[in-house]
């Protein structure tokens, strides 16, 4: 009996060694699947958070867009306004000098009426003479005295 006892006492302590060893890989495995949890959950939130900064992503890019197509209109709009200032421009550089032109012709034909050459207008395709002009406003301006 001895013999037996003294085999039975390295089984025991054996299966209480395995015993417990095989509760602390349970509970290894345990806390192991309670990580894998965790870390699926932490995993399904990076997803949906990477998921909501795409929409907004794509929210923002529209806008983008958006805007660049109104600075592209607004652009547009500049370039059109600035042809039509240096169009404007050009036409008042030329009236300008028509004004210039008609006001050196009327010196030169006060410079020649004073003078006492002389001096013929034309204008639109008809010619008057000074003496004739004279003529005809003392006519009409005799009619009403």
């Amino acid at each position: 009996m001895d013999f037996e006892m003294q085999v039975s006492e390295p089984e025991v302590g054996n299966q209480a060694q395995l015993a417990h060893a095989i509760s602390a890989f349970d509970r290894s495995l345990r806390d192991r699947d309670r990580e894998i949890d965790l870390l699926r959950l932490e995993v399904a939130r990076w997803r949906s958070e990477a998921e909501e900064c795409a929409g907004k992503l794509a929210l923002l890019q529209m806008a983008m867009q958006r805007h660049l197509q109104q600075c592209t209109r607004d652009d547009g709009d500049v370039q059109r306004l600035i042809a039509e200032l240096a169009e404007a421009t050009a036409q008042r550089k030329e009236q300008s000098a028509i004004i210039v032109r008609r006001e050196q012709r009327i010196i030169e034909l006060r410079e020649k009426l004073e003078s006492g050459a002389p001096v013929e207008v034309r204008d639109r395709g008809a010619t008057f003479s000074w003496r004739r002009l004279e003529r005809w406003a003392k006519r009409a301006t005799s009619r009403h005295d």
